[in-house]
């Protein structure tokens, strides 16, 4: 069966997620952008002006990007509610085969 108190407490989660980005978005977009000149500028640095030209290099910098600007919004009080990687609960575990 289907728990509505997790469902619930799941939903009130995700949409607390959906404002923290959108309050970074309109609040600090142009701190990240920042950021992400920087971060694009030191790695060019190690691996050349080109780079990088493949989407595992734009991942790494993407997730550094997203290291440094947590710890920039952090650093101002500004801390991300929840993490969202928790399991919901196992469906029809309380069924015996």
């Amino acid at each position: 069966m289907l728990d509505l108190h997790k469902e619930f407490a799941y939903a009130v989660r995700r949409e607390e997620m959906r404002e923290y980005y959108e309050y970074r978005k309109d609040r600090h977009g142009a701190d990240e952008e920042r950021i992400l000149k920087a971060v694009l500028e030191e790695y060019r640095g190690h691996h050349g002006p080109h780079s990088p030209c493949n989407s595992i290099g734009w991942m790494g910098i993407r997730a550094e990007t997203e290291r440094r600007f947590r710890s920039f919004l952090e650093q101002r009080g500004i801390h991300r509610p929840y993490d969202l990687d928790e399991p919901r609960g196992v469906y029809g575990a309380d069924k015996k085969a």
